[in-house]
């Protein structure tokens, strides 16, 4: 079940080590994922993100032609948040929506911060 999400509540950056459960982070349980749908489509060449450290994630980002995902976790040594910056190999153009959605994990989800660059 999706979550709508804005990304204005995840510009703050949360570094890696950051209390899952510090104000701001974005907290999500089984079954659901959270889904960015951008005001306007926009290109994209890099990712910036904190979500929980001991999840596996994927990250979809979508444009009106195809679709390109992205993983991420996890780092069994940290704890709180992890940041992740994900370089892509080539500018996606026209994208409308990113959805992050856990794959594996403790139950216990959470996103500190998304940027796009």
């Amino acid at each position: 079940m999706p979550i709508p999400s804005s990304l204005t509540r995840t510009w703050t950056i949360r570094e890696s080590g950051t209390p899952v459960d510090s104000a701001g982070a974005i907290r999500f349980g089984p079954h659901q994922f959270l889904e960015f749908r951008l005001p306007e489509p926009r290109e994209l060449s890099r990712l910036d993100v904190s979500l929980d450290s001991d999840d596996r994630y994927q990250i979809v980002v979508t444009n009106p032609t195809f679709s390109r995902s992205f993983w991420v976790g996890p780092a069994l040594s940290a704890q709180g948040l992890m940041r992740y910056v994900k370089s892509l190999p080539q500018p996606m153009h026209d994208v409308s929506t990113i959805q992050i959605r856990t794959v594996s994990s403790d139950a216990d989800y959470a996103l500190g911060h998304l940027l796009l660059e």
